[in-house]
Parts: structure tokens; sequence; C-alpha cells
């Protein structure tokens, strides 16, 4: 998980692996002439389309691998409008505006199939009424949003990069967030005040070891005792020091005398009174950049 979503930060390396084969695909598409690209398409892609290319039986492990990587590939190419001809309309990635870059109209009995098809060959414009009778207004105006080149074949590039080259780590964020994505969709994650917590808390000017300990504590990763007596790991989650209540992480931070006297010693106890309810341990420790 992200830092910034209560995470370590440590990469997921099955992501990061397929981010890499996902440029393997990417050096593919820009050195068609290259010996390896020459071999592999002799072999699997006839066509010369590589986003097309399919898994066949006894496919090689290197081709194996470089189809997973185009998987992680399509989750952010998107296919410049040049003549249209090689840009499908209903299957290809080639609308900038839309959230998935494809087109959202139903295609019914269309027969439309390529871009091109959708151009007026007198101008190379796009042709206004066939786009607008075809697509719903949405898709239409999309559409003849997109600019076309004159005289250049369609190309690929990539979405999230404004110089359109593809890049490894966006492409690993792509791969990660469709792998991982639902599990920051809950509180943990998702909140405002709780991205704001995990931020100050890794900003901190204080050793790492210390960062380490407020995120355990956020977390709820101490061994206390009454953390270790609801897992069945001891039969008592009383306090050993102060025998005034469980040992939870807010008691064991706070609510003990021996850390009242340690927060009272160093003269902030007032700033670090944490009430019953409400607010969690994170939020009111690190919910504000000057506490």
């Amino acid at each position: 998980m992200p830092k910034g979503s209560g995470g370590m930060g440590f990469r997921d390396l099955q992501s990061f692996n397929l981010a890499m084969l996902a440029k393997q695909v990417w050096r593919l598409l820009r050195e068609p002439d290259s010996l390896c690209a020459t071999v592999l398409r002799a072999k699997y892609y006839l066509d010369g389309k590589l986003l097309n290319a399919k898994r066949k039986s006894g496919s090689s492990y290197t081709w194996q691998s470089i189809l997973a990587g185009l998987e992680c590939f399509k989750l952010g190419y998107i296919s410049r409008v040049g003549d249209g001809t090689q840009i499908r309309i209903w299957e290809d990635s080639w609308i900038p505006s839309s959230h998935n870059l494809k087109i959202q109209t139903w295609r019914g009995n269309n027969l439309v199939s390529t871009v091109d098809e959708l151009i007026n060959p007198v101008d190379a414009s796009w042709d206004v009424d066939l786009v607008q009778s075809i697509f719903e207004s949405v898709d239409a105006n999309r559409i003849l949003q997109i600019p076309i080149t004159n005289g250049r074949e369609d190309c690929v590039a990539w979405h999230f990069n404004r110089s359109g080259l593809f890049s490894v780590k966006l492409a690993y964020h792509c791969q990660w967030k469709k792998k991982f994505g639902a599990r920051i969709a809950g509180p943990q994650g998702s909140g405002t005040s709780n991205r704001q917590v995990w931020k100050n808390l890794w900003k901190l000017q204080v050793p790492g070891k210390i960062k380490n300990f407020g995120w355990r504590a956020i977390r709820g990763l101490m061994p206390c005792k009454a953390i270790l007596a609801n897992r069945h790991v001891i039969p008592e989650g009383g306090c050993p020091v102060c025998h005034n209540g469980a040992e939870d992480i807010k008691h064991l931070i706070f609510r003990c005398d021996r850390a009242r006297a340690v927060w009272r010693a160093i003269g902030v106890w007032e700033k670090n009174q944490v009430p019953d309810s409400g607010r969690s341990l994170g939020v009111h420790c690190f919910g504000r950049s000057d506490q």
C-alpha cells in the first residue's frame, strides 16, 4: 500500500514485474524492425498488430510473459488518430476524455468499424452528421474534439504521460490500482482526514523508527495486552503498570498514569488529551501539522 493510503510504501513485486513487461510491449511497438520484434511477429502476430495478439498453443515463456505485460499496457495506452484506418471504433482505447478511454455508446447494428469511416475524405475532418447520428451526444462531442493529423498513420501513445511516452512508474500505478484499488475504498484509505493523517505522519522531522512506531500505533499493530488477550494469546489484558483498565493502544500512550506523567513532564499534556469517543487515534495525533 502507498504511504498516503496507510501503507509502508513497499512495491508490489507482481505489479512492478508486469509494468516492466509492459515496457517490452512498448519497445516492440516503437521498434517494429528490431530483431526481437521481427522474430516474434513472424511467429505470433503475422498481421503486425501486437495489441490484438492472442495466446497460441505451444507459446514460449517469453511470449506468455509479453502477453501478460500487454494486459498491463492496455490499462493506459491510447490510440492517436491519424488516418483512422488502424483504430477499431468499438474495441480500442481512443477517446481521451472517456473514463476508460473507450466509446460508451452501445454498438447495436452499426456497421462502421474503423475510425476512418467517420472521417470526411475530402477535407480530412470529422463527418459531423455521421458522428452525431451514430453516437450518443456525450460520445459525439468527445469525438469531434479529437484533432485529426492528416497524412499520418495512427499511432499508440501512453495516455497518462503528457509526452505520450511510456513510463514504468505510471504503468505500475495502473496495475496496482487494478489489483488493490478496492482495498483503499474503505475508511482507512479514502477519507480526506485519514489521508492528511498519513501525510502529517510521514513528513514529521523525527527519526524513522519514531515514524514506524506512529504507523504501528495508528494501524493497531502494537502488541498491547488487551490486543493479545482479544486474540487469545494471553489470558488477561489489564495494564501491568497502573492496573487501571485494559492496556490498549490509547491506554498505553495516553491514559496510563505513567504515560500521563511523561506527557506532563515534557509540557505537552494539554495537547494530547484523547477523548473517550469520536476521532480516531491517528486523526487526533496527526490531524494537524502543528501537533
